[in-house]
């Protein structure tokens, strides 16, 4: 069986991996030690997060939130048109990619689709003990509150459907959507930091940042870190295994089995610097609901590798 080059790295540096992930972890409690004992060093560059989330536009309250969840959504879909059209140039080397009608109606679902289970996700994750005595609640998008695996779920379960629908191979699609699709996660992820949510734990570290909506204390900005492992990291490592094998030598399924793999690590790793409970139904593992979460994924993307090219 032969894996693909970027299977092969990740199966012999995994242990490499892990090691950088406590290695950074470590090193945040090093530095914050010495700022303790050092008070010369512990000069704080804080942030005062202080932006109103909404602006008034004739006699109309837009929220800075929405404006950035539907930039997200535009790029990711303006970028996957750009990638199903060099999609449509390759056809001949046995690449059957969907024409671009076809394209556009699956991505008006999946907007829809991920919005409800983003939603739901979120409500019944991480929340559901407030939204279950507060129902009228759930659908008070405006307030934040969406979680990337019960999207992620809901666009596997729509992609599925449409693709039976259509009669085009699912992976092709998730293949074109997950390499666009960290793009969009980075600007989500700054939408969260101008709502204040999604916060990290209060910490000595220069350049912290208060929320201030939330309370006076500097914190971690988990959501910047977000932004850039989940999002621009991910672009990154896909845009240059692109560039290294090419097009036709990569085979279906990777883009987004290394879209999973990619996030998942990078947002176990930053879950230890984020405000967050235990995951209620696994107490026992000390993880946040998001690492646990996270575990299923890795587990999915690496099962999603081929083992050997395959085109669709």
């Amino acid at each position: 069986m032969h894996y693909p080059l970027l299977l092969q790295i990740l199966l012999r540096k995994s242990h490499i991996l892990a090691k950088i992930s406590l290695s950074l972890i470590h090193l945040h409690y090093f530095i914050a030690d010495v700022m303790i004992k050092h008070p010369l060093l512990n000069v704080m560059h804080m942030i005062y997060l202080d932006i109103c989330p909404y602006i008034e536009l004739l006699h109309l309250t837009i929220y800075w939130y929405g404006i950035l969840y539907s930039l997200s959504a535009m790029s990711v879909w303006l970028l996957c048109q750009h990638v199903v059209r060099k999609l449509i140039g390759a056809q001949s080397n046995n690449i059957h990619a969907p024409s671009a009608k076809l394209f556009d109606a699956f991505m008006f679902g999946s907007v829809v689709a991920m919005i409800v289970g983003a939603r739901l996700g979120h409500v019944v994750f991480f929340e559901w003990s407030y939204y279950k005595n507060h129902l009228d609640e759930i659908l008070m998008l405006r307030n934040g509150g969406l979680s990337f695996h019960g999207g992620l779920f809901a666009m596997i379960l729509h992609t599925v459907w449409f693709c039976r629908k259509t009669n085009i191979k699912w992976l092709l699609l998730a293949d074109i959507v997950c390499y666009a699709a960290p793009i969009g996660l980075s600007i989500g992820r700054f939408a969260n930091f101008i709502n204040q949510e999604l916060i990290g734990k209060a910490t000595d570290f220069k350049y912290a940042v208060v929320f201030t909506f939330v309370d006076t204390l500097p914190r971690h900005p988990t959501q910047l870190y977000e932004s850039a492992g989940e999002g621009l990291l991910n672009f990154v490592v896909m845009s240059l295994l692109l560039r290294l094998r090419g097009l036709q030598s990569i085979g279906t399924g990777v883009f987004a089995a290394c879209f999973c793999v990619v996030y998942a690590w990078a947002r176990f790793v930053i879950e230890f610097f984020k405000d967050a409970e235990v995951c209620p139904w696994w107490t026992s593992s000390q993880l946040t609901t998001g690492q646990v979460l996270c575990l299923f994924m890795l587990t999915f993307g690496i099962l999603l590798f081929p083992r050997k090219k395959r085109y669709i």
